[in-house]
């Protein structure tokens, strides 16, 4: 049996395993609801930006005066403040971090104690006992890449039969598959037994993020990051790219189904290959108006489709003027879907953009033909490789 790696259960590891990935609020508002109980907008004793940054990735302890405050935090207030911190399941939330206990360091003792209100209590109770544990002794420990993705691949990786039935091996060894900067198609697909067109398969390899080659413009306010993708190499960085499409509230609904349909990708059975085509990412950051000025760089005119989503502080007619300027500098007839998040907190705009080139579909469209799929992406899942 392999070793079992001893994960610290300190506010950061609580936050990023069982909080971060199932909220709707920002960073900003989570922490400072988690941890002063107001809102970052409703109090002028909160926690600034810089401060939570480094409470989410451990890299500084609470402060004497937090402690003091959170010493006496209730478990109805503790429960009270999760209940505003924007989580739709609680359920699949208290199986993540039953998880992260296992494997948590701490004695057995503390974690069964712990595991009891898993079992016995609803599962807000549980998750708010494994809260006001977190706020107990040193929280000084960063978390490393590896083990974000390790604490992250445990939403992926939940399979209880029984609530008390955790395997901790097994979600040791999903965790460090997940941690690998290597994508790991086999392991994925042992690990699935899930349709065609459930994702979560390569959500279990998924890297923590995409190589991006910045191309160099002269007194840019924007900071641009752009890399030719290349299908199914790249596609499990694709997901992680679209996660907070799939994971948080859009202002435009948004389906995984869309975006393969738009970029001409499809997902099938027994094997993969790729035959001939182009998908580009980039990912610009800066204010909306430098952003949609920084587009006019980029030759579009061989781009048949685009997929974009935008996080940060615009408007209706910001969105308008991006779709308005991709139409013009591709062809009146190219596909456009958006997925739009609003943080109006956010004066930097993160704009993510997805462009598949295909010259021939762009003539078709030009022409009001139908295109043939000539260069359409074909990524099937391998499932007789170790038969």
């Amino acid at each position: 049996m392999s070793a079992v790696m001893s994960i610290p259960l300190i506010f950061a590891t609580f936050y990023t395993c069982g909080i971060k990935q199932f909220t709707n609020l920002t960073q900003l508002n989570c922490i400072n609801l988690l941890l002063t109980g107001h809102l970052f907008s409703d109090s002028n004793n909160v926690l600034s930006d810089s401060v939570c940054s480094n409470y989410a990735k451990g890299k500084k302890d609470l402060t004497n005066s937090l402690r003091v405050d959170l010493a006496n935090l209730t478990i109805d207030a503790a429960k009270d403040r999760l209940s505003k911190s924007a989580i739709q399941d609680f359920t699949i939330v208290a199986k993540v971090l039953a998880v992260l206990l296992k494997n948590a360091a701490l004695s057995e003792n503390e974690k069964n104690r712990l595991l009891k209100y898993y079992t016995s209590e609803d599962k807000l109770t549980f998750i708010a006992q494994v809260f006001l544990t977190c706020l107990k002794g040193d929280n000084f420990a960063p978390l490393n890449n590896s083990l974000i993705s390790t604490l992250e691949s445990y939403r992926y990786n939940i399979d209880m039969e029984e609530d008390t039935g955790i395997d901790t091996a097994t979600y040791l060894n999903n965790g460090k598959t997940a941690a690998s900067t290597c994508i790991n198609y086999n392991t994925a697909i042992e690990n699935n037994n899930k349709s065609s067109e459930d994702f979560d398969w390569m959500r279990v390899h998924v890297p923590g993020c995409i190589i991006n080659t910045p191309p160099a413009f002269i007194r840019s306010k924007v900071k641009i990051e752009s890399v030719l993708l290349t299908l199914p190499q790249d596609y499990a960085a694709i997901i992680y790219a679209l996660k907070p499409m799939l994971t948080e509230s859009t202002y435009r609904h948004f389906m995984m189904k869309d975006f393969t349909n738009v970029m001409n990708i499809d997902v099938n059975e027994n094997k993969y290959n790729l035959q001939a085509g182009s998908l580009e990412y980039l990912r610009f950051e800066g204010e909306i108006e430098s952003i949609l000025t920084a587009l006019k760089y980029y030759d579009f005119s061989e781009m048949s489709d685009f997929a974009f989503q935008l996080i940060g502080k615009f408007t209706e007619n910001d969105v308008a003027n991006l779709e308005k300027h991709l139409i013009n500098s591709s062809n009146a007839m190219v596909n456009i879907l958006t997925a739009l998040i609003f943080d109006r907190e956010q004066a930097t705009v993160h704009l993510t953009l997805f462009a598949h080139r295909c010259t021939e579909k762009v003539n078709a469209q030009k022409s009001g033909r139908p295109f043939d799929g000539t260069h359409k992406y074909i990524l099937q899942r391998d499932r007789g490789t170790n038969q």
